[in-house]
């Protein structure tokens, strides 16, 4: 009996400094954020000064944790999406945006909007994209819950910027026409 009390003894104190430190990230960590922080909020913010101090890499690596700590947070995968972009990988940004807005809805408004406008700049890489339709997209959405500041001023701008273009491309497209018709009348016998 006695030799089992000590073995008890000797397991609480190997264990006692492991529920001390276990005790410590409890009340470090709060998955709400109401007493302490979440694991969520500690992982982003490491990502954003990662992101900031240009190791992208990392940044995308801790936003993935965050992401699976919390996988209905839009912000965790527009901050994937944002990296994805700023390298150059559309693919891969479209893919976290497309959960980023299954996510957002319309509870959030200024995460709404920043996944629109990163939707748009997308738009604008892509070949096949509609910058304009995108743009458009992002507008209507502004003006729907009467967004005010920089955000809908350059949100204006970009779309008077396509449509500009659009009709300009019209243009070239008319003039081409009437050169390859007066060609085609040069041409003929």
């Amino acid at each position: 009996m006695t030799t089992q009390l000590f073995v008890l003894a000797a397991i609480l104190l190997v264990l006692a400094p492991t529920s001390r430190a276990t005790a410590d990230e409890a009340e470090r960590y709060d998955a709400d954020g109401v007493r302490g922080i979440s694991r969520f909020a500690e992982l982003y913010a490491k990502a954003a000064t990662a992101q900031r101090e240009r190791r992208p890499d990392e940044a995308l690596g801790l936003l993935q944790k965050a992401s699976v700590l919390q996988p209905k947070n839009a912000l965790g995968h527009l901050g994937q999406a944002e990296i994805h972009f700023a390298a150059g990988r559309l693919g891969e940004c479209q893919q976290a945006l497309n959960v980023a807005d299954a996510l957002t809805g319309s509870r959030d408004q200024r995460m709404r909007t920043r996944v629109l406008v990163l939707r748009a700049m997308v738009a604008e890489k892509l070949p096949e994209g509609d910058a304009l339709a995108a743009w458009l997209g992002a507008d209507t959405w502004v003006s729907e819950v009467n967004a005010t500041g920089p955000e809908r001023a350059s949100i204006r701008q970009h779309v008077e910027a396509h449509e500009k273009m659009r009709g300009q491309k019209v243009r070239d497209e008319a003039v081409r026409a009437r050169i390859l018709e007066g060609e085609a009348k040069l041409v003929a016998p």
